[in-house]
């Protein structure tokens, strides 16, 4: 009898449905998407150890090295480096030189050892040629997985770099054309912002930009001195720097974990660079981002909580229009308790069925969510059971249940008692 009530009010009843079903899959999603964005970044964190920049924003220096976003702080001296990289204590060390894009896509100057990278010791390389192969010398370019999609770039290819780390705010010159890349390797995706990235030898840098100055060195010269003060420095600014004279970044692996402490305390000492530990960082954006899904968590609850209102309405409505039929069913034997509990079935009815919808909905919405980021960052955001989900739906079932069965049994009481006083008299 509950079942047909519900299939007699398509309406009102798939309009119940979808409200329940909205605001579960609000409350579910943003829960799943903060925990689904801190899995994303672990992971694409998680070959990265101790990372050396110049000093500044530590944030800034991990958004920038690990996820190719944001702009580079400026750079290491070059001895510095080579002290660090000749220190007893350091097993491995990955430069890093930034600052120039092709088609908004970062260019990142490293060397082989970036490609014997690992999650964890013992792992495979985490970055793997899937085409063609690793670079040998200068200007030649290993592209991200998704960098080859985009661009269409393919083994054997040429192109030219452009300035900045925006595409909009790149300048290609003469002086580009005459250095271009070529494409000698294609990663195999690793849905991590890697898979955005264009990987050179570092010298590519530094030759490009030492021929660029001489250009502009001797465009300058040529210029009538009137012209001269008005010159802008191509090479001026924080997105380029001298990088003849040092290294944007670089990664240290040290031998041990007191090594590593006596490292990292050391050169935040020194005033050339500053040591970041990405997981320090990452934790610290991690309290920010639960506090933000905290935040929206308590509007999603809020909106449910408006929800489960909005059903107490509609339950109320039905009782009023079908006062009739459950005075007929009074008529024909039907205890009250009987009445009462094919409401309460209803009730319940409407809550699972929106609870199931909306439990599906939150992954649809999740898996928007993911391709976006995808597709923006290159951060994979991994699909998973949220365990948490169970126990919020089960909350959220028995608390509607008892508001629902609350207000059918005061609206019984007064109006069903009412309404047979009124046939009896």
């Amino acid at each position: 009898m509950a079942w047909r009530q519900i299939r007699s009010r398509p309406v009102v009843t798939g309009t119940t449905i979808m409200i329940i079903a909205v605001s579960v899959a609000l409350m579910l999603s943003i829960s799943m998407a903060s925990e689904g964005i801190k899995r994303g970044i672990s992971e694409s964190s998680a070959p990265y150890g101790m990372i050396v920049g110049s000093k500044g924003s530590e944030t800034q220096l991990i958004f920038n090295t690990i996820f190719l976003l944001d702009r580079p702080l400026g750079n290491v001296p070059w001895d510095f480096y080579e002290a660090i990289k000749a220190d007893p204590r350091v097993q491995a060390v990955v430069p890093f030189a930034l600052g120039d894009n092709f088609q908004g896509y970062r260019i990142v100057g490293t060397d082989e050892r970036f490609f014997e990278m690992r999650s964890r010791p013992g792992a495979p390389p985490a970055f793997v040629i899937s085409q063609g192969r690793r670079f040998e010398r200068p200007f030649e370019a290993v592209l991200g997985a998704k960098t080859a999609q985009d661009t269409g770039l393919r083994v054997g290819d040429t192109f030219v770099s452009s300035h900045g780390t925006d595409h909009h705010e790149g300048l290609e010159s003469d002086e580009h054309r005459e250095m271009p890349y070529t494409v000698v390797g294609i990663m195999r995706p690793t849905h991590t912002p890697v898979d955005r990235g264009i990987f050179v030898h570092y010298e590519s840098y530094w030759r490009l930009h030492e021929h660029e100055s001489a250009v502009e060195h001797d465009a300058i010269r040529a210029a009538p001195s009137d012209q001269v003060a008005d010159t802008p420095h191509m090479l001026s600014g924080s997105d380029s720097g001298d990088l003849s004279h040092g290294i944007t970044a670089f990664l240290v692996h040290p031998k041990g974990y007191v090594e590593l402490m006596q490292l990292y305390q050391e050169i935040n000492a020194s005033p050339h660079a500053q040591a970041v530990l990405p997981g320090q960082v990452l934790g610290k954006i991690f309290e920010q981002i639960g506090f933000g899904a905290e935040v929206l968590g308590a509007i999603a609850w809020l909106v449910l909580a408006l929800a489960v209102i909005t059903v107490c309405l509609t339950l109320y409505q039905s009782i009023e229009v079908k006062r009739k039929d459950f005075y007929l069913m009074r008529a024909i034997g039907a205890s009250r308790l009987h009445v009462f509990f094919v409401v309460a079935l209803e009730a319940v009815w409407l809550f699972f069925l929106g609870e199931l919808f909306g439990w599906a909905l939150s992954y649809v919405v999740y898996a928007f969510l993911a391709y976006g980021i995808g597709e923006r960052l290159s951060i994979a955001m991994p699909f998973f059971f949220d365990a948490g989900a169970a126990w919020k739906l089960a909350l959220l079932l028995i608390g509607g249940l008892v508001v629902a069965v609350i207000t059918a049994f005061l609206t019984y009481r007064t109006q069903l008692d009412s309404a047979l006083r009124m046939e009896a008299s």
